[in-house]
């Protein structure tokens, strides 16, 4: 896990709400579902990643989240959280971890 450990706990994460952690490809990510149940996924960057303290709006059209990434800042663990939620017109279809792990995966790769 590239030496990351953490924890996140409805105290310690950046909104509330139940959550799913888990890590892919030595990213750790967390889906969770908001009060009005949709479902928003973060994926944590290490110091050393190249997006680590960018906005979102910086994350290359490479790494395409579903409606875009929407969420970037710091957080649980020392880690840059990024993320994307699917409280969009056209509704996310396919498992939300199963995104994260693909985000992170390509998050892992080259960004340009």
């Amino acid at each position: 896990m590239m030496g990351i450990t953490m924890t996140i706990t409805a105290d310690n994460f950046p909104r509330r709400g139940q959550y799913v952690e888990t890590e892919h490809h030595g990213l750790p990510c967390v889906v969770r579902t908001t009060d009005f149940g949709h479902k928003c996924g973060y994926i944590g960057l290490p110091e050393s990643h190249p997006l680590f303290g960018k906005h979102y709006d910086d994350v290359p059209d490479v790494v395409d989240a579903f409606g875009g990434f929407t969420f970037s800042e710091p957080g649980a663990g020392g880690l840059w959280w990024i993320g994307w939620d699917d409280a969009h017109y056209e509704k996310f279809s396919g498992d939300h971890m199963q995104e994260c792990a693909r985000l992170a995966e390509l998050l892992m790769g080259p960004l340009d």
